[in-house]
């Protein structure tokens, strides 16, 4: 019995953690901008989340919009759309049942390493 539980365990752990999780987390940190720099950052929900230029850590599972608001200027939208993480995924198309685990955590997902919002003076025209 506890040769089957001594194999049973790694084997377990393989298909309850996808390729892409083990490799990439899931999180990602992304590198969020604007022209002119010092806008304060807030996401969809309105919660503060810095002010530009900053380095902020996003959960990897869907896509996410940030607002960037600084006086004197019309506020500013980042769209972060996610994309697949393709290295990892290949490896889990191999061990399938990971797949599983990396869609449903995120994991196979990314977003662009860096975004840069262009704020326009309030009142000008773009």
């Amino acid at each position: 019995m506890k040769k089957i539980n001594y194999f049973l365990a790694p084997v377990l752990a393989l298909f309850m953690s996808g390729c892409c999780s083990l490799f990439v987390g899931t999180t990602q940190e992304v590198t969020i901008d604007s022209k002119p720099q010092e806008a304060k950052i807030y996401d969809a929900q309105g919660n503060y989340l810095g002010v530009t230029p900053a380095k902020i850590t996003f959960p990897r599972g869907k896509n996410t919009t940030l607002k960037l608001k600084k006086e004197g200027y019309d506020d500013g939208t980042v769209f972060m759309n996610r994309n697949v993480e393709w290295w990892p995924f290949v490896l889990d198309i191999l061990l399938w049942p990971t797949m599983i685990v990396d869609y449903a955590t995120g994991a196979m997902f990314k977003y662009d390493s860096a975004y840069i919002a262009d704020l326009p003076k309030a009142g000008s025209t773009k």
